[in-house]
This record gives structure tokens, sequence and C-alpha cells, in this order.
């Protein structure tokens, strides 16, 4: 069976599933350090795989949601 792949349909948009800190830090126009620390303090997940700390687009979306401001 082969791995479920991310597809547009599936993200509603032509987004990546998992960003890389340097991805998501050129995303948000921000310093990769500032994406590393909200990893390490746990208000965005990330998974490593191998060095490389991977974040779900589904975890930058909730963590989007969570900091919206009223």
């Amino acid at each position: 069976m082969a791995p479920r792949r991310c597809t547009e349909s599936s993200l509603g948009s032509n987004k990546a599933c998992h960003l890389s800190v340097a991805q998501l830090a050129d995303e948000w126009s921000c310093n990769p350090a500032t994406i590393s620390r909200l990893v390490e303090r746990g208000e965005l997940k990330a998974f490593r795989l191998g060095r490389v700390l991977r974040i779900p687009r589904t975890s930058v979306d909730a963590y989007v949601q969570r900091q919206a401001v009223q």
C-alpha cells in the first residue's frame, strides 16, 4: 500500500503538508529562532525527521487560530 500524500484537495490550497523551520519562518517573515522557540515551548507541534524539524500544516493552522485577535 502506498503512503498517503498531501494533495491540493486535502489541504484546500496549494500549500505543503509539512514545513521546515526555515520555510515557516520565511512564510511568516520572522527569524527561524522564533519558530524553534514556539516548538520548544510546545506552542507549535512538530516532529523530527532525522535532524530536521517538520511542522505539519495542521499545527500551523491551529496555532494561527489560537492566536487570532478578537
